[in-house]
């Protein structure tokens, strides 16, 4: 992320898994961390997974990110390529259409 800061890119984006082959859970807690070592880069979710996350939470998180970005973050949402994370939140599949 300081990287592409330094090199002028516009967007840094971490996607949230919630499996053992990906290493980043929690975005927001990421990108708070990003936005302390960077300057300009906007900071965004590459995907929210809307249908196992509260959405108040949610809100709460990012316009925390915001703030100690000065303005920077942003949210992606949607439903994710991945349905593993539904099991591990006690979700069943079935209501997968009616979560979202």
């Amino acid at each position: 992320a300081v990287l592409a800061d330094e090199a002028g890119l516009d967007i840094f984006g971490v996607g949230e898994h919630h499996t053992l082959e990906f290493a980043v859970s929690s975005t927001s807690v990421v990108l708070a961390a990003i936005a302390q070592v960077t300057k300009r880069i906007r900071l965004t979710s590459a995907t929210t997974v809307l249908s196992t996350i509260d959405p108040v939470r949610l809100f709460e998180d990012f316009a925390t990110v915001d703030l100690l970005s000065d303005g920077r973050a942003e949210i992606i949402a949607g439903r994710g390529a991945f349905v593993d994370s539904f099991p591990l939140f006690g979700y069943d599949l079935d209501d997968y259409h009616n979560l979202f």
